[in-house]
């Protein structure tokens, strides 16, 4: 789970949920940056969980899908050179039908935009999700309110711009280049996205309930 400045959690859609075993520990990774004087931190997390008894039926899972440079040995590879608007792009395959629930941009101060995109079977390009305007400060969560299902072998396409000009307020040095790294002062291209798969059963149900909607009101897909 990845949880940054200004996230304001995660909902995931009746009957899902993710996995919490018995015994189960949480492990809380910080990044910091010494600013000189000592100072505290008190982090907490907050669970919502099933009455007991009660199950859901489909498991949330994420990714954390990183931009890169093509065909590096590294996916996570960024390269940014000095005045420069830099783009780096990923891409996922669907094994099995899926529901896309949330997705989350993360990078650090170059970072300018990031979008999702769905490529159909049909070659069909769909926008879910584009930041235009990517905040550091505010790296929120996109729930979406009627979470959209594809069908295997779709492709998930995220794209990634970092702006490392003088346009850019965030930008201490316009003249440096800039690479792949954990400090605020390194980049990252990280789009984090949750889903749900689903059996070619649960698919096929899903469909009909579409058109069955659409049907009562008139519509189509």
């Amino acid at each position: 789970v990845e949880y940054a400045v200004g996230n304001q959690g995660d909902f995931y859609p009746e009957g899902t949920g993710r996995l919490l075993k018995a015994g189960a520990k949480i492990r809380f990774s910080g990044h910091y940056h010494c600013i000189g004087e000592e100072t505290t931190d008190i982090s907490s997390i907050g669970i919502k969980f099933y009455p007991k008894g009660q199950e859901p039926h489909r498991r949330v899972i994420s990714f954390m899908l990183t931009t890169g440079v093509p065909d590096s040995e590294r996916l996570n590879e960024l390269s940014i050179p000095p005045t420069t608007v830099a783009q780096h792009e990923r891409y996922f395959r669907l094994e099995k039908p899926a529901q896309i629930i949330t997705f989350q941009p993360h990078m650090h101060y170059m970072g300018s935009g990031m979008r999702l995109e769905i490529i159909h079977l049909d070659g069909r390009v769909q926008t879910l999700t584009h930041v235009p305007n990517y905040d550091f400060n505010f790296q929120i969560s996109y729930n979406y309110a009627n979470p959209p299902v594809f069908p295997a072998g779709s492709f998930i396409h995220i794209t990634s711009w970092h702006d490392n000009t003088s346009a850019n307020k965030y930008n201490p040095d316009p003249s440096s280049w800039i690479g792949w790294g954990s400090r605020t002062a390194d980049e990252m291209g990280n789009g984090w996205v949750e889903l749900s798969y689903m059996s070619d059963e649960e698919y096929e149900e899903h469909l009909q309930a579409e058109a069955s909607a659409a049907s009562a009101t008139g519509g189509g897909r």
